[in-house]
């Protein structure tokens, strides 16, 4: 995943949520997934990663407060945050690791189907990049308005995403004050049983897309 264009000092966070149809026995597998990911993953989740255990009402998770990085599971969500301080592709790297990590050893090995995937990249910017990007998508918007969320449904076949099926990919723009948050989600049909090849795609394609109408419509 080699990036030719440079955000490192931009970019604040990476969010992958994978969404899966209801599984409760994924619940009750949530001990052995803590002891895994803790004692037997190897360098993929550093030992300072998640310092913290929380069993809450409808989810589980993992987290770090003071990064801000966790991992959350419920009966139809992982999610997981991690927090880019360094070089991007350093962390695209490291999250490429652990997503291999968690599809073989948490979708795969408990007979998870995933009905989307979605990748959240929030991006700090100035004001001034911040008004050129609502001029390029919308008409006299008032410089007073700081807070602005809308959505687009791509419709575009040319995405490594769309061969031999009828996925399609939405699109959530969240303006926020100092920055964007910009979600990228692919929809699967067929549902995927085995994420181990598709994720990869899902990761490239959302940074080519977030270049494309994101840090474009800020020049």
């Amino acid at each position: 995943m080699n990036k030719n264009f440079d955000l490192e000092k931009n970019i604040q966070s990476i969010t992958v949520g994978i969404k899966i149809k209801n599984s409760f026995t994924i619940m009750d597998s949530w001990g052995s997934i803590v002891d895994d990911i803790l004692y037997d993953s190897g360098d993929v989740f550093p030992e300072s990663m998640f310092t913290q255990v929380a069993d809450l009402y409808h989810n589980h998770r993992m987290y770090n407060e003071i990064t801000g990085e966790y991992l959350d599971i419920s009966t139809d969500n992982i999610i997981l945050n991690i927090a880019v301080s360094e070089k991007l592709n350093d962390a695209i790297r490291a999250l490429d690791k652990m997503l291999k990590y968690i599809a073989v050893n948490i979708i795969s090995r408990n007979k998870l189907i995933t009905r989307r995937i979605g990748v959240v990249i929030r991006y700090a910017s100035s004001k001034e990049k911040l008004e050129k990007f609502k001029g390029a998508y919308f008409n006299n918007v008032s410089k007073e308005i700081s807070d602005v969320r809308f959505s687009m449904k791509s419709l575009t076949k040319d995405s490594r995403l769309w061969q031999g099926n009828d996925n399609y990919i939405n699109k959530i723009f969240t303006i926020e004050e100092g920055g964007i948050s910009y979600d990228f989600q692919v929809y699967f049909n067929p549902l995927q049983s085995d994420i181990r090849d598709v994720y990869v795609k899902v990761i490239d394609e959302a940074f080519k897309f977030f270049k494309q109408d994101v840090v474009e419509a800020m020049k």
